[in-house]
């Protein structure tokens, strides 16, 4: 039901307050929303083995095809018809927002890898995993595609919507 305003001083004042809101409500839901896109581009790199750009990545070694396809995880950890960055799952899992900033008018996010994984006889961070993925593949491997980003601005959307809906009623 649509709050009934006494008059244009008491909207004004409920407007002016419901702005002060509008970035931090943003910030709070970005996380989850970046999030529910990242896991859309780890699925779209599984299922395609495409980057953001609709470009395939390089092909793997023959020695790497084949320890993937014996000890790899399914569904995506055995393919070997193209690269996506999969083994045992656990990379893909660990995409999460590692940074949020905030200005008075705009939010920015962060993406990047949480987790290890060992690489021989040694441990690595997914996070240095993937840079060293980016290095060899001359670009981000995890750069989301157009669909993707209006799929993230669709879900910030509608939390700013909600949230002013609930703030002028």
């Amino acid at each position: 039901m649509a709050k009934d305003y006494s008059s244009i001083e008491e909207f004004n004042t409920a407007l002016i307050n419901a702005l002060k809101g509008i970035v931090p409500n943003i910030k709070y839901s970005v996380t989850p929303s970046a999030i529910k896109m990242m896991d859309k581009v780890a699925t779209r790199i599984g299922s395609t083995g495409m980057d953001g750009d609709g470009k395939t990545f390089s092909a793997y070694s023959e020695k790497y095809k084949r320890k993937k396809e014996k000890y790899g995880k399914a569904p995506y950890g055995t393919q070997t018809y193209f690269k996506n960055f999969n083994f045992k799952g656990a990379f893909m899992r660990d995409i999460t927002v590692v940074d949020i900033g905030e200005t008075e008018s705009t939010v920015t996010k962060r993406i990047g890898f949480v987790g290890t994984t060992s690489e021989g006889k040694n441990r690595i961070t997914h996070q240095s995993l993937y840079e060293k993925h980016s290095d060899d593949e001359n670009r981000s491997i995890i750069k989301p595609n157009e669909k993707e980003e209006e799929y993230l601005v669709g879900l910030i959307e509608r939390a700013l919507f909600n949230y002013l809906n609930k703030s002028l009623g």
